[in-house]
């Protein structure tokens, strides 16, 4: 049995500020596997609290694709920025 995924790798994708859960959603609707972790955390406003979504790692995403043929495609996404970079080359994340 072949691994469609086989050429799909994890790597760390550096977005616009405060535009995590935006890029989440315009990937997975270009069915780009994603991953962005979310904590749960309780607000206080002057009247009452509130439970707000916050991501984890401000500014980073993470996506699982095929780095030669869909790096393209995810940073054409206007609130993508780059990817993390490792000596100069796109950080794979194991």
């Amino acid at each position: 049995m072949v691994d469609v995924n086989s050429n799909k790798k994890w790597y760390a994708l550096y977005t616009k500020p405060r535009a995590e859960k935006k890029l989440k959603l315009t990937l997975s609707q270009k069915n780009i596997t994603n991953f962005l972790p979310i904590l749960n955390l309780k607000k206080k406003w002057s009247d009452r609290y509130k439970i707000v979504e916050t991501p984890i790692f401000s500014s980073y995403i993470f996506v699982k694709i095929d780095y030669n043929s869909e790096a393209t495609l995810v940073l054409k996404d206007p609130n993508s920025v780059q990817f993390v970079l490792f000596e100069g080359k796109p950080a794979e994340i194991k």
